[in-house]
C-alpha cells in the first residue's frame, strides 16, 4: 500500500509507513524529491561476548520503533503519522552488514538541511501490519527481543520498557536527488555491561532496566547525505 503525503503550511510534513520488512511511502513525485534510508547495525551478534567471566552469544536483537521524527531548519518537523503501529529493528547472527530497515521518498520544499532525529521506543500497539509474531504476548506486547545464550543456557528477553532518545547532527542536501542516510548502531557488548564493569544477566529480571538503559545510551547514530539510490 502507498501513502501519499506533502508540505503543510504549519511546517509539519506526516510520513506514512507501511509496515512490512521492506516499508515504502511514497510522495507525489511533483514535488522535489528527497529520500530518507535507515539503517540497523548490531555490533558482536553471533560471537563469544566475554564480561566478568561470563560468556554470553547474542543470536537475535530486535525493538520496535513507535514513531520516529526528523527535525529540519525553520521549526520543520517530519514525523511518522498516527498510523504507524511499529517499525521494527531487527538484526541476527546470519546477517554481516548493515540492514536496511526502512527506505521512502520524500516530497518538500525548502529543506536543504536536516538537523536532528529522535526515536521513541514502545510496545507494538496492534497487529495490523507486524508480522512479527514475538512482540505479542498474553498479558503485554513488547518494545525488545533479545535471544541467545548466557554459559551456553538458552535466554529468551523480552521487555516492555519504554525509551526515547533525541540526536542532533547537520546534514546538508547538496544535490536534489540525495538520500539522507541514518544509520543506528548498537554495540551488544555495552548493552550487557553494567557501569562498574560486571555482568548484566538477562536471565534475572532485576536486570532488565538496566539492559534497556544500555541500549538506549549506547545506540549510536551516524548521519549523512549521499546519492545512493536511483530515482526516476
Amino acid at each position: 500500500m502507498k501513502h501519499y503525503f506533502e508540505k503543510l503550511n504549519i511546517y509539519i510534513i506526516f510520513l506514512v509507513v507501511t509496515l512490512f520488512l521492506s516499508s515504502c511511502i511514497t510522495s507525489n513525485r511533483d514535488l522535489e524529491q528527497r529520500r530518507l534510508a535507515l539503517y540497523f547495525l548490531a555490533e558482536n551478534i553471533g560471537s563469544e561476548i566475554n564480561i566478568d567471566d561470563q560468556t554470553i552469544v547474542i543470536n537475535e536483537f530486535k525493538f520496535a520503533l513507535d514513531r520516529f521524527s526528523l527535525y529540519a531548519e525553520n521549526d520543520v518537523v517530519l514525523q511518522t503519522s498516527g498510523d504507524v503501529t511499529a517499525l521494527i529493528y531487527s538484526y541476527d547472527k546470519n546477517i554481516i552488514n548493515d540492514r536496511l530497515v526502512l527506505d521512502v521518498d520524500l516530497g518538500f520544499r525548502d529543506i536543504d538541511r536536516i538537523i536532528g532525529y529522535e526515536l521513541f521506543v514502545e510496545p507494538v500497539s496492534n497487529r495490523t501490519g507486524v508480522l512479527d509474531n514475538d512482540f505479542f504476548g498474553q498479558d503485554s506486547n513488547y518494545s525488545v527481543i533479545i535471544r541467545g545464550t548466557v554459559n551456553n543456557i538458552d535466554f529468551n528477553f523480552r521487555s516492555s520498557l519504554e525509551f526515547e532518545r533525541k540526536y542532533d547532527f547537520s546534514v546538508v542536501f547538496r544535490e536534489e536527488k540525495e538520500t539522507i542516510l541514518i544509520r543506528n548502531i548498537v554495540d551488544l557488548e555495552k548493552v550487557f555491561t553494567s557501569s562498574n564493569g560486571g555482568f548484566l544477566d538477562p536471565l534475572e529480571s532485576e536486570n532488565e532496566e538496566r539492559i534497556i538503559n544500555n541500549i538506549r545510551d549506547y545506540l549510536v547514530i551516524q548521519a549523512s547525505a549521499a546519492s545512493i539510490f536511483e530515482v526516476p
